[in-house]
């Protein structure tokens, strides 16, 4: 007979490797949170990015899921093996996601879920929105700050180039938050869980060069007024910013953490109106996924 979850956090048996950013989660309520997060109906696949010893795994089991839990540490992969025996409804499999084949990826749509390493969370919600067409939705953990950052809307604390660039492509909702007891080893920080919806809300606005290179400006020194940051673009006069500001509706004093995604659309397609065929933009820089100084 299965003894009864005491819910006490035990620290798994294997020490976490550093090199690869690894804080296991330990407390059951907060697996049963996040597979609740889930939605799960019986019979769903979930794709569950960093599977460890499948502590959550076993929640998304309990629920009826069948899960492909991937992990990129052959020590886990081999706990799975003894855990998860032929015919419990998991499939294991070795692989970094980041580099992943496409024989990896399921034939149908599925949940994606996953606690995202704290040094690689960027490049991992970056690779989960190249493939959203793959996820009927996904509930990540991550550093609080960065999954406040991915919510934040106009005028809120974190609003940044990455909320914009998440925003997007998808609707993030955040959660919940994840004090540092509940992993092991304790992190310095506090993580928090965010569910993503698809597609975005946005998805219709045109997010050329243009768009996306005014972003990166206007968010490359938060600290100053969106007119400041404009000016600072080589090569643009006061009168031409004040004139793009004034096209797109935009007051000069604002910050670009004020703006929404529309009022980004209307700045780049001003910009665009103005500085179309200005050639000092032929060879400027684009910030791309959403890096910049305030990341």
């Amino acid at each position: 007979m299965k003894k009864p979850r005491t819910g006490k956090p035990r620290p798994p048996k294997l020490a976490p490797r550093r090199r690869l950013s690894q804080n296991f989660l330990i407390d059951q309520q907060v697996a049963g949170r996040i597979a609740d997060a889930l939605n799960i109906t019986p019979g769903d696949l979930v794709f569950e990015i960093g599977a460890g010893k499948g502590f959550v795994t076993e929640f998304f089991v309990e629920r009826g899921a069948r899960v492909l839990a991937l992990d990129k540490d052959r020590r886990m992969i081999g706990l799975l093996k003894k855990k998860f025996r032929p015919g419990s409804g998991v499939e294991i499999a070795y692989a970094d996601v980041l580099d992943m084949p496409p024989q990896f990826f399921p034939n149908e749509p599925c949940i994606l879920a996953g606690n995202l390493p704290y040094g690689i969370s960027h490049p991992l919600i970056f690779w989960i929105l190249d493939h959203a067409p793959r996820w009927r939705w996904a509930v990540i953990m991550l550093q609080r700050e960065v999954a406040r950052r991915l919510c934040a809307g106009p005028g809120e604390s974190g609003r940044s180039a990455l909320s914009i660039s998440v925003q997007l492509r998808c609707k993030p909702t955040y959660l919940f938050e994840v004090g540092p007891a509940a992993f092991y080893p304790r992190p310095k920080v506090t993580s928090a869980v965010v569910r993503l919806d698809f597609p975005s809300e946005h998805s219709g606005v045109e997010t050329g060069r243009m768009f996306r290179y005014i972003v990166a400006a206007a968010f490359a020194r938060k600290r100053k007024i969106l007119a400041n940051n404009l000016r600072a673009i080589p090569g643009v006069t006061t009168g031409e910013v004040d004139r793009v500001l004034q096209e797109a509706g935009i007051e000069r004093t604002q910050r670009a953490e004020q703006l929404s995604i529309a009022e980004f659309a209307r700045l780049a397609g001003a910009a665009a109106s103005v500085w179309g065929a200005h050639p000092a933009f032929g060879d400027l820089p684009v910030a791309e996924s959403g890096d910049g100084p305030d990341e």
